[in-house]
């Protein structure tokens, strides 16, 4: 995957096991040169030459992969990750800062009397780590898109294995607060006595509203 970036931007890197891993490009990191005792400034993704190997974005083990990456500077931006047995998780990217709870502009506080934080959509990790859980996932079930949701009229379309395709507006996806949830169901696909899965989801697209005709209706077609 390749994606245009400025300084501002973070970039999200999400894999099939559910973790995602945000991080920074730009952002300026200093280290104690071993050979000099000097203080030296870098960057999270140093500029590389065009043959060069480039750095690690994210630690995989074993099997998994990475399947998608946002890269934005809009944290009221949502990212949505959908799974091959038809689950979808929608959450805000937010600032990743912890910030103080309020019901009404006043603080929320504990039984002890301390002021409640709760962090603010996707927490930053460093470049190259597993990242942090964003999904929790059934046995056997795996993230196969990731999509950024700037606008919630943008379409979605899904297709399964065996040919069945559904359309549904962006914000028919539930938003969810907590990281490791499970998400909600946006597709059938278990059998008839729900005792496992006959279909599963291959591909997803994401049509911008702006590109769709006014007075256009949905539809679900076999």
């Amino acid at each position: 995957s390749v994606r245009p970036a400025t300084d501002s931007d973070h970039v999200v890197l999400v894999s099939a096991s559910g973790n995602a891993c945000r991080f920074m490009p730009a952002e300026e990191k200093t280290r104690i040169s071993p050979e000099t005792g000097e203080s030296v400034t870098t960057y999270v993704v140093r500029v590389q030459g065009r043959i060069s190997q480039g750095v690690s974005g994210m630690k995989l083990s074993g099997n998994d992969k990475v399947i998608g990456m946002i890269v934005t500077d809009d944290f009221d931006t949502s990212v949505l990750t959908i799974s091959k047995y038809g689950m979808a998780k929608r959450s805000r990217l937010g600032s990743g800062e912890m910030l103080p709870l309020t019901e009404g502009g006043t603080p929320i506080v504990d039984e002890s009397g301390d002021q409640v934080f709760e962090r603010d959509g996707y927490r930053k990790t460093n470049r190259g780590t597993k990242g942090v859980r964003t999904m929790s996932l059934r046995d056997g079930d795996e993230i196969v898109s990731v999509r950024q949701i700037p606008d919630l009229d943008d379409q979605l379309f899904m297709l399964t294995g065996s040919g069945m395709m559904i359309r549904m507006v962006s914000g028919q996806t539930k938003e969810t607060l907590g990281k490791v949830t499970k998400g909600t169901r946006i597709m059938e696909l278990r059998n008839r006595d729900r005792t496992g899965y006959e279909d599963e989801i291959v591909f997803v697209a994401r049509l911008p509203s702006e590109l769709i005709s006014a007075g256009e209706t949905l539809g679900e077609e076999e």
